[in-house]
């Protein structure tokens, strides 16, 4: 089996995380980080763990999942934040970050616009 991992985040990530003023969100964020790759590699739990696949963008390159069941501790285990990424050839691109409460859905255009097939 492929090993995966998180090779990049686009350059607009920065500038997501920094809009999230939560206490301790750094922290819970890279432990998603860092557990991202073995959740990928158990494609068949999905469903259950709350990776769903981003729809209404048109043809995309590779496989793009948005993570919603993500627990944080600094918001006392709600999963309030959202995590949009593409997994393309064993490789993991985190798209977006945003906490819900700020926006209810992802931007579709800035998936279209990293994502994109050719």
């Amino acid at each position: 089996m492929p090993a995966y991992a998180v090779s990049e985040e686009v350059g607009e990530v920065a500038h997501d995380l920094k809009k999230i003023r939560v206490t301790g969100f750094g922290n819970d964020y890279a432990l998603f980080k860092k557990a991202l790759p073995v959740m990928v590699e158990e494609r068949e739990f999905y469903r259950s763990r709350g990776f769903e696949p981003v729809a209404g963008c048109g043809k995309l390159a590779g496989e793009v999942y948005i993570a919603k069941k993500i627990h944080c501790e600094s918001l006392h285990r709600l999963d309030k934040f959202r995590v949009v990424f593409q997994v393309l050839d064993c490789k993991i691109r985190i798209i977006e970050v945003f906490f819900k409460g700020d926006k209810e859905t992802e931007d579709k255009a800035k998936i279209r616009r990293y994502c994109a097939a050719d």
